[in-house]
């Protein structure tokens, strides 16, 4: 348990596991809560060009600001895009300002960066962006916009260290795209070719961090399962920490 994932104290060797060794966990600590660290590369990147002209010490909260910014402005441009197209566009302006703040000053923002969790400030800052790029590409398909896609999609996974938050965004996503290819008045093959580029290009970046997170969970979860910690823990133990309320 001496050498944890932590790509703050040395972002270098995190890009270095995460392109030689994916799938390999051996540095974990046991019971890490995550088997999708791999998703957090570019995070790691972020730390290791930025640590080469600023403090260490000032990475993660440089990193927590650019997402605060991110997540606020395109909001606002996703809200603002979206009375232009569908209501009238005189209040565009207004409602981008409206989107912005309102998205920013909300108490689960407080909570997120109070806390400054890293895969939950992410997500703050880069969904947005991503649901912002999905606007643009389903409502007028281009090769510019399908890069920005792309590139969205894979800043958007920095959020996907915790697995289950990524099935929680996709929760949002897929309806999000179906209200969009019914809301443009699409004729029904175009629809189902913006449904499926959208999520082909999604689900493509995606990838490096899905096939090595489903390796990992098939042939080393029994680990855990058979470990000391886990067959300690039973009902006896349950119920005394039940009893003391820890």
């Amino acid at each position: 348990g001496n050498d944890n994932y932590s790509p703050e104290l040395n972002p270098g060797l995190t890009v270095e596991r995460s392109i030689e060794s994916p799938a390999w966990r051996g540095y974990r600590v046991l019971g890490f809560g995550s088997e999708s660290e791999q998703a957090d590369v570019f995070r790691a990147v972020f730390y290791w060009v930025a640590e080469k002209v600023l403090p260490q010490s000032s990475l993660g909260q440089i990193f927590g600001l650019l997402c605060l910014f991110v997540g606020s402005w395109f909001m606002g441009e996703l809200t603002g895009l979206i009375i232009k197209d569908f209501f009238k566009k005189k209040y565009s302006q207004l409602g981008l300002l409206l989107g912005g703040i309102i998205y920013v000053s909300t108490l689960w923002t407080v909570w997120i960066f109070y806390q400054n969790l890293a895969p939950f400030t992410s997500n703050f800052g880069f969904l947005p962006l991503l649901l912002y790029s999905i606007y643009l590409y389903i409502k007028n398909p281009s090769n510019k916009k399908a890069l920005l896609l792309f590139i969205s999609s894979l800043i958007f996974t920095s959020s996907c260290v915790i697995a289950t938050l990524f099935i929680s965004d996709l929760l949002l996503i897929i309806p999000f795209v179906v209200f969009l290819i019914f809301a443009f008045k699409l004729e029904k093959r175009e629809r189902w070719r913006r449904f499926r580029n959208t999520f082909l290009i999604f689900g493509i970046t995606q990838l490096f961090w899905i096939l090595p997170f489903i390796f990992y969970t098939f042939s080393s979860s029994g680990d855990l399962v058979d470990s000391y910690v886990n067959r300690s823990i039973t009902s006896s133990i349950i119920d005394l920490e039940s009893g003391m309320q820890t």
